[in-house]
Parts: C-alpha cells; sequence; structure tokens
C-alpha cells in the first residue's frame, strides 16, 4: 500500500493482515548507524525507534486504555508513520529505509491493533530452524521434487503440531485416504 499524507490504511480482517518484523528492522536502523552518522539518518532513525517503542507501549497498554483513546494514539501511531514514509530524503540509507516505510508501513503496526499478533517473527523462524537443520547436515534436497516434497511435510507437520493434532497418525490415514483414491485427503 502506498501513503499519501493523509491517507488511512482500511481496516482489514486479521486474515488479510501481515506483521513485518520489529527486530529486523531496529537490527538494520542499528547497523546502518554503526557506518552512516550523517544528521539525516540519524534523526530519521531517532523518529522511527521512537514510533516503534510507542507501538509496543501502546500495545502493552491497550487493555487499561478506554476504546476510544486506544483508537485515537493508534490513528495518531499510523499518521507518524506516514509523516516519515512520504518525506524524499538525500541520503542513500535513509531513503532505503523511508521506501521501506512506504512499502510495508501498514504492515509495522498490525500486533497493535489486533491482540495476539507478535512484533516480530521470532516464533516463526524458531518453527523453521529443525527444516534448516535438516538442510545444511543433510547438503540439501537432490532434487527440486525432492525439496517441494520435504517443503510440503515440514509445512503439514508443523501446522498439525501447532493445531495439537498427532501428525504421525492423521499423516498415515492422509495418505491411506490419498493412496486409496479417497477424495477426503485432509483432516480438519
Amino acid at each position: 500500500m502506498y501513503w499519501s499524507a493523509t491517507s488511512i490504511p482500511p481496516t482489514t480482517p486479521l486474515p488479510d493482515a501481515k506483521q513485518k518484523c520489529h527486530v529486523h528492522l531496529l537490527r538494520e536502523l542499528h547497523d546502518v548507524g554503526e557506518k552512516n552518522d550523517s544528521e539525516e539518518f540519524l534523526a530519521f532513525k531517532k523518529k522511527l525507534t521512537h514510533l516503534l517503542n510507542d507501538a509496543m507501549r501502546l500495545a502493552e497498554g491497550r487493555d487499561k486504555l478506554d476504546a476510544e483513546v486506544f483508537k485515537h494514539r493508534l490513528e495518531r501511531l499510523y499518521i507518524r508513520m506516514r509523516k516519515l514514509a512520504v518525506v524524499t530524503h538525500e541520503d542513500k540509507d535513509t531513503e532505503r529505509l523511508r521506501k521501506r516505510l512506504m512499502k510495508h508501513g501498514d504492515n509495522l503496526l498490525t500486533f497493535v491493533d489486533h491482540p495476539g499478533v507478535d512484533k516480530d517473527n521470532n516464533r516463526a523462524e524458531r518453527a523453521i530452524r529443525p527444516n534448516v537443520i535438516v538442510r545444511k547436515i543433510s547438503d540439501g534436497n537432490r532434487s527440486e521434487s525432492g525439496a517441494k516434497s520435504h517443503s510440503t511435510l515440514m509445512s503439514v507437520i508443523t501446522t498439525m503440531s501447532q493445531q495439537g493434532k498427532d501428525w504421525f497418525q492423521d499423516g498415515r490415514q492422509i495418505i491411506k485416504n490419498h493412496r486409496d483414491g479417497s477424495s477426503q485427503t485432509v483432516i480438519v
């Protein structure tokens, strides 16, 4: 979504909403700050860091606020984000990060509006870590179809595990149904 200074992102139901990782953005701000000490970048970094910290505080304190006060403060965060996103910069690092805000800014505050959504993707990264280790120690898959099969199986196993299902028993049933030509291949 591209913002203008006055546009307000549409309210979307959670299934369509995304959350971009704050940890990655803050890490990049830190890393760029290690080698870029331009006034323009430092001012941008300071404003964006304050905005992200304010978003975290608002998310943590949402239950203590009146609904209208919460809504007003969230709108103020979006306005601040837009103001950062629409002003172009001479500094290359600052301009690149500004463009990132233009492209993904509406996905940086989803966690504030939707309780239960993490501000980072640490849980997802931990979930795929075992698969990354398997790929590294096995020297990867030997074919594209093998890689696709592995990723599909790992996706099914992980999803079923997160749903509290016995992926071994249910997976056997899925395979049996598929082998027997049954139209029911997914156990919900």
